[in-house]
């Protein structure tokens, strides 16, 4: 065994499934924009449907997503509402898998002469793994040329930038569990949509909730740079506006 002590990440299934459709079709319906749905199907934390050329991309990430949540999310009205309203998604889908992605961090990726990145090291929560392949690769280059490849070497000078990213992901968690909170509360899912719908009249430097909604779901930041700007008083303040508006208003419908 190349490393005695390697305790593995823990991972979960996903989802992922191409649609094809016309691009005209897709234009109407989708735009060039990616759609995130926050809606109450078990196992699922969130949803994204990504036009591109002649076909849709779905992507559903959560706790062990299995067949039962893919067919409960495809039929629900908010993402039907996406598509031409004669067409079957499921009898669409022209490739579909369920790949495991880690969500933490392995314990002892390394031992002499030999280091793990990538994946199979530390990963980022719930992101691609390019970035987090380039970030231990680099550590791990970095370890190796300026250092030594001894596994005390690697403790040393290795395992930190793994820890720093194992920080992050730890504020990652605390994100999304506010995001579920969000996810079966009709109320804040309205708060929140009318936000964003309201920023839309704003500069685009200037739309502090799209952004960070954006940065949570493709990846783009830092978590610990989403939570800071989550709790900054130009997003919290309009959030709580809008949250006791729609109380007082008891308009609790929301079309995610």
């Amino acid at each position: 065994q190349l490393c005695p002590d390697l305790i593995e990440p823990k991972t979960t299934r996903t989802f992922i499934c191409e649609i094809p459709l016309d691009g005209k079709l897709i234009d109407q319906h989708l735009g060039n924009s990616m759609h995130v749905f926050l809606l109450n199907v078990p196992n699922i934390k969130f949803g994204a449907l990504i036009p591109k050329s002649n076909y849709v991309t779905l992507v559903l990430l959560g706790a062990n997503v299995d067949k039962n949540a893919v067919a409960e999310f495809l039929k629900s009205d908010p993402v039907k509402k996406c598509f031409p309203p004669d067409i079957e998604l499921n009898s669409l889908i022209a490739c579909q898998c369920y790949p495991n992605i880690s969500i933490n961090g392995a314990k002892s990726a390394y031992s002499d002469r030999v280091v793990l990145i990538g994946d199979s090291s530390t990963t980022k929560l719930y992101k691609n793994g390019i970035g987090a392949a380039y970030i231990t690769a680099n550590a791990a280059a970095n370890t190796a040329l300026l250092h030594g490849i001894s596994e005390k070497n690697f403790r040393k000078h290795f395992q930190p930038s793994c820890n720093r990213m194992e920080r992050d992901n730890l504020v990652g968690k605390f994100i999304f569990k506010v995001i579920e909170v969000v996810q079966r509360s009709p109320v804040l899912k309205t708060a929140m949509l009318r936000m964003v719908i309201e920023e839309q009249k704003q500069l685009s430097h200037k739309r502090m909730a799209s952004s960070m909604l954006w940065d949570t779901f493709t990846g783009s930041a830092p978590y610990r740079d989403i939570f800071l700007r989550f709790f900054n008083f130009k997003v919290m303040t309009p959030f709580i506006w809008n949250s006791m508006q729609v109380l007082m208003n008891k308009d609790k419908n929301h079309p995610l």
